[in-house]
């Protein structure tokens, strides 16, 4: 992160804290003055007002479980002992006595800690570091070490189709000095170099800590034996390929060892009527790459489900007039959310009633106080843990793209979100020509590869907003937000004329595949048509760009019906 960047995410803690002690020194106030009326009530002989003590259990139960995360750990575990007090009075209706005392002794002492923190200097409170910034949209950097430059060629030409940035080097020293000075984010590389006598697992030996860490590694070979395959495995390669390669296989392999140029960032939704809080907590999110997303009105929870579709939810248990529980079987009783993540984030300690309370509606427990490094971690693991779950889920077992249904569901949010912002939505269906052929001349083995392929191809040439999905068989279906049809054939038509130029093997030789597409979007429909509209468009517009001889794009005409592009 720049420096500009760092000092700025400093400025935005130093400022929320300043809020946050703002807020401390109102809330003692007021805990000040709801004391004065129990000690009045209870000098009087009406006993202890249930209704006051509750206020200040409220005030105490919030105090310990935010002032740690601000830098008043001190005063924070005061207010747990206030709190716990305060419990045992709520226990025993009637006259408190000596705990009365106690009280008043635990509220001066948090009173204290709080003159003594800001006396001194500044507490300092362990940071969880921004995150150096992992951009999705940029293009793969892809070494290729191959002393054999028409077997060399062949892997940068495919590799560019598919959307890598290539560089191949055909002298493994000077392929050296170049990954070294900037390294790679995977190498491809031969393990028996024909002009010298150094092997690919050698080479990689030789750099040492160098290139620390390594990069994803795959090699490829003529040979296909043991030993070779142990030194392989020796160095970490994640792949190994026997020539001639099948590229879109190992095209496949890459997309795997390179997650993040699919990874979406993680969305989490913060409930918690604690401002000061939930605004810290989502800024150390946003520091990480997330998208955060803060919450203080329980009554708007489903609205911002359905809006922001959050990966992992953080609620605080205990809220003024709502009981985190609840809300948890609120969503529960939505069919949409029954598998969302809930994870509880509060101030509550006593064990059976965090196990109570995860029983009955969410999968986790955070406790308060929590350090900001400890909250980015743990928030973190949970939400790739659900994002792995729910892609199990929702992605064809094949293409790791969104099944049917769940593409169809996609299409039917982004129109929602199309009409209510305003802006363009384009639907594409795609179809690969011929396919039958492709499985009944090379097998059907083979024309999985083909499908993978283009699966891969349009996850590297379709933004990463864009939704895509296999419709079923050979088809294929992209949710494309914000894109009027033209663009949305601009890129469709660049992905038929890449994937029309990549070479596929086969025992009877290489061989070439086309594609399809029709295209239909928001401003070709009438605005009160259903998605199913756009969705009969696009395929209306596929149905006449095979009609009219394959390989090619159309663009459905004003009301769904297909013309030429």
């Amino acid at each position: 992160m720049a420096e500009n960047d760092e000092a700025q995410f400093a400025a935005k803690l130093a400022q929320l804290r300043e809020g946050y002690i703002q807020r401390i020194r109102d809330e003692l106030e007021q805990m000040n003055t709801l004391e004065k009326q129990a000690r009045s009530r209870i000098r009087s002989g009406a006993g202890a007002p249930e209704a006051v003590l509750g206020e200040m259990r409220v005030i105490a139960h919030r105090l310990a479980g935010s002032a740690g995360t601000f830098g008043f750990s001190a005063m924070g575990g005061r207010a747990r002992v206030l709190e716990n007090q305060l419990d045992q009075v709520l226990s025993q209706p009637g006259d408190p006595g000596a705990l009365w005392t106690e009280v008043r002794k635990s509220l001066s002492a948090v009173h204290e800690e709080l003159r003594r923190d800001m006396a001194g200097a500044p507490p300092k409170t362990p940071l969880a570091e921004p995150a150096r910034a992992v951009d999705t949209q940029r293009v793969a950097r892809v070494a290729v070490v191959e002393d054999d430059p028409h077997v060399g060629e062949e892997l940068l030409l495919t590799l560019e189709h598919f959307g890598f940035d290539v560089s191949l080097y055909t002298k493994p020293e000077a392929a050296q000095k170049a990954i070294l000075t900037r390294p790679p984010d995977a190498i491809i590389l031969d393990q028996h170099f024909d002009n010298t006598a150094q092997t690919g697992t050698g080479w990689i030996d030789s750099l040492g800590e160098s290139l620390s860490p390594r990069p994803p590694l795959i090699f490829i070979s003529s040979e296909l034996d043991f030993d070779t395959l142990y030194q392989v495995a020796e160095v970490g390669g994640r792949g190994y390929y026997r020539k001639p390669v099948d590229i879109p296989q190992m095209v496949t392999r890459l997309e795997k060892l390179l997650p993040f140029r699919d990874q979406q960032a993680f969305r989490v939704l913060i409930v918690d009527d604690d401002q000061p809080l939930a605004e810290h907590f989502q800024l150390l999110l946003k520091g990480q790459g997330m998208a955060a997303e803060t919450l203080s009105d329980p009554q708007q929870l489903l609205e911002s489900l359905h809006r922001f579709r959050p990966d992992l939810v953080l609620m605080d248990l205990y809220m003024p007039g709502y009981s985190g529980v609840t809300l948890a079987r609120l969503v529960r009783l939505q069919e949409e959310w029954r598998t969302l993540p809930i994870v509880y984030l509060s101030a509550e300690t006593d064990l059976d009633r965090q196990l109570e309370a995860m029983d009955i509606g969410a999968e986790d427990f955070l406790t308060k106080p929590i350090s900001d490094a400890h909250f980015v971690a743990s928030v973190k693991v949970r939400a790739r843990r659900a994002r792995e779950l729910n892609d199990l889920l929702r992605q064809d077992s094949m293409t790791g793209l969104l099944k049917h249904a769940l593409i169809k569901e996609e299409m039917g949010h982004e129109r929602m979100r199309a009409r209510r912002e305003k802006t363009p939505l384009s639907v594409v269906m795609l179809d690969i020509d011929h396919f039958k052929t492709v499985n009944d001349r090379y097998g059907h083995g083979t024309g999985d590869l083909v499908i993978c392929a283009l699966a891969n191809l349009l996850r590297q040439r379709l933004r990463r907003t864009d939704r895509i999905g296999r419709y079923g068989g050979e088809e294929f279906m992209a949710v494309m937000p914000n894109c009027d049809p033209r663009q949305a054939w601009e890129v469709i038509d660049q992905v038929r004329q890449h994937f029309q130029a990549i070479p596929f093997a086969s025992d009877q030789g290489e061989f070439f595949v086309t594609l399809s597409a029709g295209i239909c979007a928001t401003t070709l429909v009438a605005e009160e048509d259903k998605g199913d509209a756009l969705l009969g468009g696009a395929d209306q517009a596929l149905y006449q760009a095979k009609s009219e001889g394959r390989n090619q794009v159309r663009l459905a005409e004003q009301g769904g019906t297909s013309p030429a592009a």
